[in-house]
Order: C-alpha cells, then sequence, then structure tokens
C-alpha cells in the first residue's frame, strides 16, 4: 500500500514537472522558436517532443507526422526527424495533430 501511494507521489510529480517544462515553451516567442531550430538543424536531426496517454498513441502520432518515436516514458514522447519545425507544424495543423514541441537540451547544470 504504501508503495502505491509513493509510486502515485513519484508520477503527480513528473507530470506537474512535464506540464510546466510544456507551459513554458508554448510561452516563448515564435521567432525564439525558429532560432532554436536553426541552431539544431545544424545536426541534421531535429528532436521534439509531446505528450500521448500511451506508447502506442505516441507511435501513431509518429507516423502521422511521418516522423520516427525514440523514447516513451510516462506520457512524454521524444521524436526525432530531418524535417523542419515549420514542416512538422504545417502537417500537425493540417492533419489536426497533437502539437510538438522542440527538445531544448538543459545547460549549465
Amino acid at each position: 500500500m504504501k508503495a502505491k501511494k509513493v509510486n502515485i507521489i513519484f508520477i503527480s510529480v513528473i507530470t506537474l514537472a512535464v506540464i510546466v517544462v510544456a507551459a513554458a515553451f508554448l510561452l516563448k516567442p515564435k521567432e525564439a522558436e525558429i532560432q532554436m531550430q536553426g541552431e539544431l538543424m545544424q545536426t541534421g536531426v531535429l528532436r521534439l517532443v509531446g505528450l500521448t496517454d500511451t506508447e502506442e498513441a505516441a507511435e501513431t502520432l509518429a507516423q502521422s507526422y511521418g516522423i520516427e518515436l525514440v523514447s516513451y516514458a510516462q506520457g512524454v514522447a521524444v521524436f526525432q526527424t530531418d524535417k523542419t519545425y515549420e514542416e512538422i507544424s504545417k502537417i500537425g495543423k493540417e492533419k489536426g495533430l497533437a502539437e510538438l514541441t522542440i527538445d531544448r537540451e538543459m545547460k549549465g547544470f
């Protein structure tokens, strides 16, 4: 019983952290998003994150966008693609898909 409570608390904390991080991403100006995309595309690979209920939903989302699912854990899916963020946004809007955001590495920690 105690393990269930700890597990529920852990999942709640992770969920809250994901929501806070997602909100921070959404509040940044679009110009900064596009500038960051340019920096990330220098490697030729754009990494994206999105929230889904299951790994199967993440796989379906990846197929719909035409991108690769890299990992999935506790509702957070990480994808990668050689497409630009503008292409991904256009595909998402046209198909009515869940929005994906650029996966930003936390530097300096």
